[in-house]
């Protein structure tokens, strides 16, 4: 039903913002790393995107984008049925300024952890295109990409229970 790959999920963020991510000491072992380190929106933290041990969802997006802005809904209402079982993450990529990222997320009371990626250094492990999602096991790798919105809480549902394991 799905097709997926299994790759590290590159560096992401070193100290998560503020939030309760799980990390892990070492990144995932016999693949290759990308030292990606993004600054929280708070301006306070970063983190390393290889540290990032699942269960976990990636997700990148912007405030000009409609696609994003149509999913945020269904990470909303992940964040409330995982009651914490699942990490979320949000990465801001392609914004001309900070605060609109920032005002976005507020906005939309997109309450997990936000990084911001100012310069595109997420580019090579994202692709071109928004929103990504990602989804990672505990050994930190990518089992799940979706390029394109997440549009059913439904949807996510089934890609949480395949990919993760996990029943919400």
């Amino acid at each position: 039903m799905y097709s997926h790959r299994v790759q590290p999920i590159a560096n992401l963020l070193n100290q998560l913002c503020r939030f309760h991510v799980q990390l892990s000491k070492q990144p995932a072992s016999n693949v290759p790393v990308l030292n990606i380190e993004l600054p929280c929106t708070d301006g306070k933290s970063s983190l390393v995107l290889n540290e990032v041990r699942g269960p976990a969802i990636i997700n990148a997006w912007a405030s000009w984008c409609d696609p994003c802005r149509e999913e945020i809904p269904v990470f909303k209402e992940l964040s409330q049925l995982s009651s914490g079982k699942i990490q979320i993450i949000g990465i801001d990529v392609e914004e001309r300024k900070k605060e609109d990222g920032i005002n976005f997320a507020a906005e939309m009371g997109m309450s997990w952890p936000q990084l911001f990626d100012q310069d595109g250094r997420t580019k090579a492990a994202f692709g071109m295109g928004i929103p990504v999602t990602w989804l990672i096991n505990d050994k930190g790798e990518i089992v799940y990409e979706k390029v394109g919105p997440i549009k059913t809480i439904e949807q996510m549902k089934d890609l949480v229970q395949h990919f993760l394991q996990i029943n919400l």
